[in-house]
């Protein structure tokens, strides 16, 4: 096995740094006074996007006070769009125990949820239409689908989301050629999603379905065929075809090596995969 590929923690915590400062100068001066230190990352990077929109203050006020009562949370329901904070005792208990399975197979990844501190939301209806999802403009919250609430989903849900998260990052401080650029506006038919889809997003699509076979490979290789081993085995046979077919399509397209450290964690999920058939065909 090729040496693992690294999380760049400083470069993540001077991105959160540089989100937490553009929100702070961006606030309204009824809480420019304010602990700014008490607002969470998705509320600053909120404060941010909405700069240039005509948002009444008083919603403005009323989200601030949201996410001061949200702070003792990871989970519950989002504060932009119910602004209500409804709690879920018993979901903070599976997210915390999603965080002790990821911190057991790859403590790397546990390391790198900490210095994003993501919060977990729902929405009030069905409005979602995939199980999860996170937006910039809430950079740091995920929003999660109550579907299915196991603690192996939970798992496999912040491993996905907080890929995402991660490329953000990426794509966000590093250099791309004006060709890269036009390509990723270009739509091409996506396997994960059966349609078509510009290719920024099959572009992420195959970055975190790595991340899930790198996990996925993890818990097969360090458990002894328990409950996780199962529900890993699971995630492999349900995104491999995806992950493989739309990884040629961005290959096809001279996107393989997009951005610094994206193709050693695709390239890292492909040998996991390999090697992890190999040993389940042995069993």
């Amino acid at each position: 096995m090729k040496m693992e590929a690294m999380f760049n923690i400083v470069l993540v915590e001077r991105f959160i740094a540089s989100i937490r400062k553009r929100g702070e100068i961006s606030l309204p001066s009824s809480l420019s006074s304010k602990n700014v230190e008490t607002m969470s990352t998705p509320f600053l990077a909120w404060i941010f996007s909405q700069r240039k929109n005509d948002i009444d203050l008083k919603i403005i006020q009323k989200t601030y006070e949201l996410d001061q009562k949200r702070s003792n949370f990871v989970v519950g329901h989002s504060i932009f769009e119910d602004q209500n904070t409804s709690n879920y005792p018993e979901l903070e208990e599976k997210y915390l125990k999603a965080r002790k399975i990821i911190k057991s197979y790859w403590p790397e990844l546990d390391c790198l949820i900490e210095a994003i501190g993501p919060r977990v939301s729902f929405l009030p209806n069905d409005s979602l239409t995939y199980e999860s999802s996170s937006d910039p403009k809430t950079f740091g919250e995920i929003i999660f689908n109550m579907e299915h609430p196991c603690v192996l989903r939970w798992v496999e849900i912040l491993t996905h989301e907080i890929g995402h998260m991660y490329l953000n990052i990426l794509l966000a401080t590093s250099h791309m050629t004006p060709e890269n650029k036009s390509k990723l506006a270009k739509r091409k038919f996506s396997n994960i999603r059966q349609e078509e889809r510009p290719l920024i997003g099959i572009v992420h699509g195959v970055f975190v379905q790595a991340w899930m076979m790198i996990m996925a490979a993890k818990v097969i290789q360090g458990s002894n065929y328990n409950d996780d081993h199962i529900g890993a085995v699971r995630t492999i046979d349900r995104f491999k075809k995806s992950f493989l077919e739309d990884y040629r399509t961005i290959y096809d397209e001279g996107l393989s090596d997009i951005v610094t450290g994206f193709s050693s964690f695709v390239d890292q999920g492909f040998n996991f995969l390999k090697e992890t058939e190999e040993v389940l065909c042995e069993v």
